[in-house]
């Protein structure tokens, strides 16, 4: 199974946030082999990242833009999320994931045994998806019934939503 991790503080913002979520990151290595996906928050920017274990791929709006070995800037808020792929096995799948308009960010661990159910279920309400996983239809779910999304879920997961 994947590993997530995150860190969240009111008070201050850090420099040292991207150094911290990167080593809590490399702890939980062994969750997820397959690919180390990161998101950084403060109150002008989101930054994408992963590690220069990994090559910075995909086009979508969550995919990596940066390597977090270089990041210098100060955040409130980090995600982190070690793939090992199972579902949908390509780039799009990648972690930590937003909705279209970038406002919700999702780190996901687990399975959803009835992702497929409840996606024929978004469809019908005109969700598109562009996935085949089950992260996004559970993002895509939270963004359209809320938390009440939990109740339909049949599975075993984790998640951090910011």
């Amino acid at each position: 199974m994947c590993g997530i991790a995150g860190i969240f503080s009111l008070k201050n913002s850090s420099a040292k946030l991207p150094v911290v979520i990167e080593k809590m990151s490399k702890v939980i290595a062994h969750r997820g082999p397959d690919f180390e996906g990161f998101v950084l928050f403060n109150n002008q920017d989101v930054i994408t990242a992963t590690s220069k274990d990994f090559k910075i791929v995909g086009n979508e709006n969550y995919s990596p833009k940066n390597y977090i070995q270089e990041i210098r800037n100060e955040f409130n808020v980090a995600l982190a999320h070690r793939r090992l792929s199972i579902i949908d096995l390509s780039e799009k799948a990648h972690q930590p994931m937003c909705d279209n308009q970038g406002r919700y960010w999702i780190v996901f661990n687990g399975e959803i045994y009835n992702y497929k159910e409840i996606r024929k279920e978004l469809e019908q309400k005109g969700i598109k998806f562009y996935t085949t996983s089950d992260t996004e239809v559970l993002l895509k779910g939270l963004y359209t019934y809320g938390w009440v999304i939990l109740d339909k879920l049949e599975g075993m997961w984790a998640i951090a939503v910011y």
